[in-house]
């Protein structure tokens, strides 16, 4: 539907078959009984809600670790944007109980450290 203001006038001129212009007050009481879409906010990101695809052994290493089972001690997820890496990262924090200082270390976009940062990450393990 196209609609648009006449100028000096009051009236929008639009789809009225009868190439009459829509008075204003009409054609905003006909908007507003639009239904509304109610969009819920994603859920939080968790390792029970990552569909893995190709991804299943990061998945299940990821779960281990925040068992408290897990024999890996570095772990580290590469992949494309939009491949779940960071998903899986706020995923493993939940798991593991949250950001508990010794217990599980998540750093995404590690690139993005400055070098002496990495470093210091990386000298941890």
């Amino acid at each position: 539907m196209v609609v648009y203001l006449q100028r000096g006038s009051d009236s929008l001129a639009g789809p009225e078959p009868s190439g009459q212009a829509l008075p204003r007050r009409r054609l905003a009481a006909e908007m507003m009984q639009q239904l509304l879409l109610q969009l819920a906010p994603p859920p939080a990101p968790s390792l029970d809600n990552f569909i893995p695809g190709r991804n299943g052994a990061a998945l299940q290493a990821l779960r281990d670790i925040a068992s408290g089972k897990g024999g890996e001690r570095f772990v580290y997820l590469w992949g494309e944007p939009g491949s779940g890496r960071t998903h899986l990262l706020r995923g493993l924090v939940r798991a593991a109980g949250g950001a508990e200082e010794d217990k599980v270390i998540t750093v995404d976009d590690v690139q993005n450290l400055a070098p002496d940062d990495q470093i210091r990450l990386f000298d941890r393990y």
